[in-house]
Order: C-alpha cells, then structure tokens, then sequence
C-alpha cells in the first residue's frame, strides 16, 4: 500500500542511461519541499535500472517488454494512490529544478478549470522551444513534420492571453513535461492505449478540452534535451506515421468540427487581444 503523496512523477523509459535518469530526478528533487513518489516504467526491461530504483526508494515497474509510452504511464497510473492531487508526466530527457514546484502546483491548484498545464520548455542553449500548438490537420502535421522552414504552428504567440495567474490557455500543448490532475487524467481515462508511441499528449488535450483548460505557464522553465527522433529514425518516423493515422482516424481527418471550433475561438481571442 502506498503512502499518499500529493505528487507522483511517472516516467517512462527504453534504454535511458541510469546516469541520465538518475539526473533528472535529482534535479527534480532538490529543494522541492514537498513528498513526491517517483515511478520508473522501464520498456528496456534492465536489471541494472531496476537495482538502481530499488536502491533510491523509488517505484520500478516493467512487463520485460516494450509496452509504449503512454500505455507504460497508464500502467504507473493504475498503481497510484487515489488520493494524489496531481501527476507529473516527465519525459527523462526533461530536467525542471525542485524549486520551481511550489509555484506551479500553486497556480494549478487556484485555478480550478485548469486539467493539464506544463511550465516553458527550452533547449540547452536558452532558445525557446514551440510547445503551444493549434490542433493540426492533415496537412499542416505533414508540413511540420517534414518542411524545414518554420509554419503557423509553431509561431503563435498565446502568451497574449495570460491570465492574472500566470496562465495561458492554449488548444494543444507538447507533453514532454506535464502535470495533470489526477480526478482529470481518469475521468478522460488516461492515456488511448492505441498509440504506441507520439500523437498520445495530442489526443490527451483534446480529451482534456472536453471539460477542462490546457494550460502554458511560461513563469517557469525546464530544460528539453529534445532530441526530435523522428527527425533521425526511420524506425520511429514509422512510428510516428502510424500514429498520426489513427490519431486522424479517431478525431477525422477532413471533418473536425470539434478541432474547427477549438482553433477558431483561441484565434479569436489572439485577434480581439492586439
């Protein structure tokens, strides 16, 4: 029986070096002032990560094989204490300092409508990355995908509409590190289990915006080591393909009145703001 925390970090890994690992959530950790449970999903099924886990309290799980991302946190979640407030999903290339978890669980938790938020993410070299996204169709997922210049989903500024808080409700939100309430990520049932790898956080806002906000709070940054394997992979850009396909399947391809509506009412609101 676990203890209640009102934090849980999730990470799902494959072949991630302990060191890394290790890093990442020491990073976390440090100066965090706050009891955090802190669950490794191990796809690579390695001894080593699991003595590693065993030795520094946290929670090791794996099937010894390669589950998928989303499928690998939806499992961590069904092991998780009912009563834990919020869930960190932590991709173990992102590193976000301790310190700074204060204030977003404070600004999460004043703002009730708030479902998903996930604080500024930037490139080892202090760039910004291009997280805040309007929900893509076909077209416009192909061009950012493969066009090396940059396109209209990448170079909206939604920071126009902050709120008092902070905040910036966005369509859709990369989720390399985001915090989700936990009544929230069940009520939508977590994770689709049918991607088995990218296009999972896409569809988790867009069940999140059923009834709740996707949240931006650029007040506080983590560093992405983004490494962008599709770009480099043949095997994962296959990956990548499959799951737009059922991504497009499930919400439509052509026809998305709910993805139309979405869009329109955030560009709306950038238009009425300048």
């Amino acid at each position: 029986m676990y203890m209640k925390y009102r934090l849980a970090v999730s990470l799902v890994v494959y072949k991630t070096p302990i060191s890394q690992i290790n890093s990442v959530i020491n990073t976390l950790l440090t100066g965090a002032g706050v009891p955090i449970s802190v669950h490794i999903f191990d796809n690579g099924n390695s001894i080593d990560l699991k003595e590693f886990s065993i030795s520094m309290g946290f929670h090791y799980h794996s099937l010894g094989y390669n589950i998928g991302f989303g499928r690998g946190h939806n499992y961590i979640f069904n092991t998780l204490d009912p009563n834990i407030e919020y869930i960190l999903f932590l991709n173990p290339d992102v590193f976000l300092n301790g310190s700074d978890l204060h204030k977003i669980l404070s600004v999460h938790s004043s703002n009730k409508n708030c479902g998903l938020l996930s604080p500024k993410l930037i490139y080892q070299d202090g760039s910004l990355q291009n997280i805040c996204r309007i929900l893509p169709n076909p077209v416009q997922l192909i061009r950012r995908r493969f066009s090396k210049i940059s396109n209209e989903l990448g170079n909206i500024d939604f920071t126009r509409l902050k709120n008092e808080s902070g905040l910036v409700e966005v369509p859709f939100i990369h989720g390399a590190c985001i915090f989700v309430r936990y009544k929230v990520f069940k009520e939508v049932g977590g994770f689709d289990p049918r991607y088995f790898l990218y296009m999972e956080d896409l569809d988790l806002c867009r069940k999140i915006q059923a009834k709740n906000s996707v949240c931006y709070f650029p007040e506080v940054s983590a560093i992405h080591c983004h490494e962008k394997g599709s770009y480099k992979s043949l095997k994962l850009l296959i990956f990548h393909l499959i799951s737009a396909l059922r991504y497009f399947n499930k919400w439509g391809w052509i026809v998305d009145k709910q993805r139309d509506s979405i869009n329109s009412f955030f560009m709306k609101t950038l238009v009425n703001n300048d």
